[in-house]
């Protein structure tokens, strides 16, 4: 009997059980062969793209974590800008101040720093206060050195450093700057800043208390013109008692001329003082400074006035032990008289 033509399947199972034959006849074996070829290629096409799906859907987890993380940076570096921007107006305010404080000038109570010729030879003060000068350290001794260069010394601008240009700087193996680096960079900015803001605090508040200082030293001549008469020191008695020491300076002028503080303070005496002074002013400076105007014809200020440096206090006059119109000024530091010539720079 010959053998009959088709396609026969045979599907072997696990062992131990009996295989299943499929006999097909010659006219459904090519569509068969043709169906089981499309579907093994479908489900090729199918794995590979699904596979294909997979790595998109880990490449796009991966770049939305990437893109919360930027923007996490981002969002701090904002904050970090703000802050440097508000940090910069800071500085732009301390050095607008500083600027004004530096450039400010003490006010002046007299044109001339030297005496002039005067009609008048006015001699005089208390027959003896047996005192002695002390030697005084020079104000320029006195002043810090970073103080005195913003007092005296010629300065076009502060050292704001953060402002100046800055030379690009290339990152290895990059043409852009990472954010983690900016970040870095920008603290690094914000700590200079920061540092810089406080010296600047500091640089101010110790040129204000300089400024305070001078403001509160005697200076200059309390009035304008005149001769001096008697210095400081050891000198002849106007009234014949020989020689007698004389705690202040005289400085003969004409009557009513006004006579004016020589820095800023308080007035703790005001009228006519015994011991030869006639009517007399006392002004407490502060630092130990105390400043004495005598022989006045009149007092303008009261005790307890605050007055300012070239403010009048009062006009010459002929009061007390005296032989003639003049101002005895006496300047006194710590409770100790010294020269006021020292001080009339």
């Amino acid at each position: 009997m010959p053998a009959r033509k088709g396609l026969t399947v045979i599907l072997v199972p696990e062992t131990g059980k009996r295989t299943v034959t499929f006999r097909f006849s010659p006219l459904w074996a090519i569509p068969l062969i043709l169906l089981i070829l499309g579907l093994a290629l479908t489900a090729a096409f199918q794995h590979r793209a699904n596979r294909t799906l997979e790595a998109q859907l880990t490449e796009l987890d991966s770049l939305r974590r990437t893109n919360r993380v930027q923007e996490a940076q981002i969002e701090t570096l904002q904050t970090k800008v703000a802050e440097t921007d508000q940090k910069l107006t800071e500085l732009e305010t301390l050095e607008a101040e500083l600027r004004e404080i530096v450039g400010q000038t003490l006010p002046s109570r007299s044109d001339r720093t030297e005496p002039v010729s005067a009609a008048f030879d006015g001699r005089g003060g208390p027959p003896d206060a047996g005192q002695t000068s002390t030697n005084l350290p020079t104000l320029g001794s006195m002043l810090p050195p970073d103080v005195r260069a913003y007092l005296f010394a010629k300065r076009d601008t502060l050292p704001m450093d953060l402002r100046a240009p800055r030379p690009k700087q290339e990152v290895p193996g990059t043409t852009t700057p990472k954010a983690d680096d900016l970040e870095t960079r920008v603290d690094r900015q914000l700590t200079l800043m920061e540092q810089l803001a406080v010296d600047m605090v500091e640089s101010k508040q110790a040129i204000l208390e300089q400024q305070d200082y001078l403001a509160h030293r005697p200076a200059g001549l309390p009035i304008s013109g005149g001769l001096f008469t008697d210095r400081f020191g050891w000198r002849w008695s106007p009234f014949g008692y020989g020689r007698q020491w004389h705690d202040g300076l005289d400085i003969a002028q004409d009557y009513w001329t006004p006579v004016v503080a020589a820095a800023e303070g308080v007035v703790t005496y005001s009228g006519w003082m015994s011991g030869g002074y006639g009517y007399t002013v006392v002004l407490e400076h502060g630092y130990g400074f105390v400043t004495q105007y005598a022989h006045m014809i009149q007092t303008k200020s009261e005790v307890g006035e605050e007055v300012r440096r070239g403010q009048v206090i009062g006009w010459v006059g002929n009061s007390g032990n005296s032989t003639g119109p003049h101002l005895h000024y006496e300047v006194h530091v710590n409770g100790v008289p010294v020269d006021p010539v020292k001080y009339l720079e």
